[in-house]
């Protein structure tokens, strides 16, 4: 019998412990944006001019920033076909 306790005793005292780690609430994280748009834009640009980054690079992250900010897929709209009028 107490070859079995101690194990027992452990295996209690880690859910005890590991128990407040958990946690079912899902936490909201919200990220406050201090910048325009328009100025992350012209951020990337200068990086775009100073060779910090290339075109497939400045593009991608135009994109992510409109996707972000705006919910708008800006290469769905590139590679979309022009409508006739």
């Amino acid at each position: 019998m107490n070859n079995r306790l101690l194990p027992t005793s452990l295996l209690i005292l880690s859910v005890v412990l590991l128990g407040g780690c958990y946690n079912s609430e899902r936490v909201n994280q919200t990220k406050q944006i201090t910048t325009t748009l328009g100025q992350e834009i012209l951020d990337l640009k200068t990086a775009l001019d100073q060779s910090a980054i290339n075109e497939s690079e400045y593009r991608l992250m135009v994109d992510k920033l409109a996707e972000e900010r705006l919910d708008v897929s800006l290469k769905d709209l590139r590679d979309k076909p022009a409508e006739a009028d």
